[in-house]
C-alpha cells in the first residue's frame, strides 16, 4: 500500500446518529443517541486500525458534531479540533472555504477532517470526487457516521483540493 493510500489529505465525516429532538429542543442541541455514540467509537477504531492521522478536525458546533469529533479525537489525541459556525448554517461554499483555508494555512502534509451535516457533505464529496466516483462511493447517500477518505491526485497542484477516493468507512 502506498503512503498516499495510507494517508488521505481529507476526511469527510457525517456526524453519527443523533437522537430525535426532545420537546422544545433546538436542532443545534440534539445529542448523539446510544447507537450514534457506539458508531462514532467504531469509526474512531477504524481510523486507528488504518494508522491514519486525523490532522486538524474542523467541526460544526452543533452538539451532535461536537460529540462525534470528540469521540474521534479520543482515538487520535494529537489531532487538533476547532468549531466553525458556517459548517452548521452555511452551504457548500462554507465547506469549500474550510478546505481552502486549511490548505493555505496548515502543514501541507497534515490532513483535514471535517465533521458536518448532510446534504452538504454529500454535495462536497461530489464536488471533490466528481459525479461518477461519488455516485459509486455513496450509492445510498452519505449516512450518519460515514467517512469518505480523499487523497490528492498525484498530478494535483499544491493548492488544488483533494480529489481521489481512498476509502469509504461505515460504522
Amino acid at each position: 500500500m502506498s503512503s498516499e493510500m495510507s494517508h488521505p489529505a481529507l476526511f469527510l465525516v457525517r456526524h453519527a446518529r443523533a437522537a430525535a429532538p426532545r420537546a422544545g429542543e433546538r436542532d443545534f442541541d440534539r445529542t448523539l443517541d446510544d447507537v450514534g455514540r457506539s458508531d462514532a467509537a467504531r469509526v474512531a477504531d477504524l481510523f486507528a486500525n488504518q494508522g491514519w492521522s486525523l490532522g486538524d478536525i474542523t467541526a460544526s458546533p452543533a452538539r451532535r458534531c461536537r460529540e462525534t469529533a470528540s469521540i474521534l479525537q479520543g482515538a487520535a489525541p494529537s489531532a487538533s479540533i476547532s468549531f466553525a459556525q458556517p459548517l452548521y448554517d452555511g452551504g457548500l461554499d462554507a465547506y469549500l472555504a474550510a478546505i481552502d483555508d486549511h490548505s493555505a494555512s496548515a502543514d501541507p502534509g497534515r490532513p483535514l477532517t471535517i465533521v458536518g451535516h448532510n446534504p452538504i457533505l454529500e454535495q462536497l464529496a461530489w464536488e471533490c470526487l466528481g459525479t461518477t466516483v461519488a455516485a459509486g462511493a455513496l450509492p445510498t447517500g452519505f449516512l450518519p457516521g460515514m467517512v469518505v477518505a480523499i487523497a490528492r491526485r498525484r498530478d494535483a497542484a499544491p493548492d488544488e483540493r483533494p480529489s481521489r477516493l481512498v476509502a469509504v468507512l461505515k460504522p
